[in-house]
């Protein structure tokens, strides 16, 4: 049966429950003369006149009766596993897997799980370190959701907006506790940890840096945000963290946050999923998810 063929079955099951071309035409919203051509069709699909017209009326041949009785379970079903009501909530066999930097499960991992568990069975998060972030990944299913900055312009992917991350100057130093404020020079003279999961030791900072003649010492690079974060607590030196994530762990590690001498833009963060994944109730679910809880981060 083609895709046609089962366009017609809920035309078929009110023409069978009225026994009227009128009335089923007036039910779908159609005129009499398209129901007519709608019955024609499904006479011709069948095999069987369906409906029989007789002094009173029209009434249903043995076989529209037989279909009546077997028809309307059968398209509840296929309804039922087509539609996700409100109640509802769609389970996953495996834990959703989402790729991002080390700075999100820091701060968003127990409030986005909390959420997801409302909206899907057994819910569970597997968070996988940012590395080579092409579409390959998110393609094949190894990664459901790319938590971060989307450079990657795909047009296999979708793209949603999520908050504007800021970062701020961060250091345990002694001499910078004793200040109200980190002035520039202070900046570029303190060594730095820099943080780059391509081991790259310069960045839109450096850029900003010699538009003044100035330029900064880099000490360290590391992958991630945490590993800068536990260099930077044992002292002489600095780095970047993002607001919420300095805000988390500064009184853990005895750190003392600074707005940047010099401004910095802001990381855009987004989420970015593959297109085949869009309509997938559960997926759909985990993307809702991530939703309330960055505007919760974003009101912090």
């Amino acid at each position: 049966m083609s895709g046609q063929d089962f366009d017609l079955l809920p035309h078929l099951e009110v023409l069978l429950s009225t026994q009227s071309v009128t009335a089923a035409a007036e039910r779908q919203g159609l005129s009499v003369p398209a129901m007519s051509r709608i019955l024609g069709k499904l006479r011709q699909r069948l095999g069987d006149p369906l409906l029989v017209r007789t002094g009173n009326g029209m009434v249903l041949t043995p076989r529209a009766a037989q279909l009546r009785q077997e028809l309307a379970p059968a398209l509840q079903r296929v309804r039922s596993l087509m539609t996700i009501s409100a109640g509802d909530r769609p389970r996953m066999t495996r834990p959703f897997r989402l790729r991002t930097s080390d700075a999100v499960p820091s701060v968003l991992a127990q409030p986005l799980l909390r959420e997801l568990q409302t909206r899907v069975a057994d819910a569970a998060l597997v968070f996988v370190p940012e590395g080579d972030e092409n579409v390959d990944a998110l393609r094949d299913g190894e990664v459901d959701l790319d938590i971060g900055v989307q450079d990657d312009e795909s047009a296999e992917l979708m793209v949603q907006q999520l908050f504007d991350e800021v970062l701020v100057v961060v250091t345990s130093s002694e001499l910078a506790l004793q200040s109200e404020q980190f002035d520039l020079q202070s900046f570029c003279d303190m060594p730095h940890v820099a943080v780059s999961r391509k081991g790259q030791a310069t960045g839109p900072l450096d850029q900003a840096l010699a538009k003044q003649g100035l330029q900064r010492q880099v000490a360290f690079v590391v992958p991630g945000y945490l590993d800068a974060a536990m260099l930077v607590s044992r002292g002489g030196y600095l780095t970047l963290l993002p607001r919420q994530l300095a805000l988390q762990l500064g009184p853990r590690l005895g750190l003392r946050s600074f707005v940047p001498p010099l401004p910095l833009p802001k990381l855009r963060v987004a989420q970015a999923w593959h297109r085949r994944m869009h309509d997938d109730p559960a997926h759909r679910q985990l993307r809702k998810a991530v939703v309330r809880v960055a505007k919760d981060h974003r009101t912090r």
